[in-house]
């Protein structure tokens, strides 16, 4: 056996047993010379504990978005993708949009969203930091 380390050829990504996402590997060159620039710990940077044995965060408090009427009315529809941050004490921060909507709904989403409250994440009996992703739904009943 090689002492070489080798890189998977394809990686695949899958969302509900779809392929969303194929990466090919097509060259690994070495590197000529290693940039220890390339290691340093930016100075902004934010430690995250690793956790083996984690229990996944609780949502306990949940307030559901209001449908605008503004967007009712025109018959917008859409969902709303965040990225956030469930932090050690339970509530959300750096809520990001990152599936667009109409403005409108999106607006709406962030003010429900922002008061959401988890039984957060732990290891062992600790509670930590987690990221999720949140999804909030218009839909126009017909």
């Amino acid at each position: 056996m090689s002492a070489k380390k080798r890189v998977p050829y394809e990686v695949v990504a899958f969302r509900d047993r779809r392929v969303v996402a194929t990466v090919r590997v097509l060259e690994v060159t070495p590197i000529a010379e290693d940039e220890a620039a390339l290691f340093v710990v930016p100075t902004n940077s934010e430690f995250w504990a690793r956790c083996d044995d984690m229990q996944e965060p609780e949502l306990i408090g949940r307030v559901h978005p209001q449908y605008p009427l503004s967007a009712r009315s025109n018959g917008k529809e859409g969902r709303v993708w965040f990225y956030g941050v469930i932090e050690a004490d339970g509530t959300l921060s750096h809520l990001t949009i990152i599936h667009r909507a109409d403005p409108v709904l999106e607006s709406a989403a962030a003010d429900a969203i922002r008061d959401w409250y988890y039984q957060p994440a732990a290891c062992g009996s600790t509670p930590i930091r987690v990221e999720t992703s949140i999804s909030a739904d218009f839909l126009l009943r017909r």
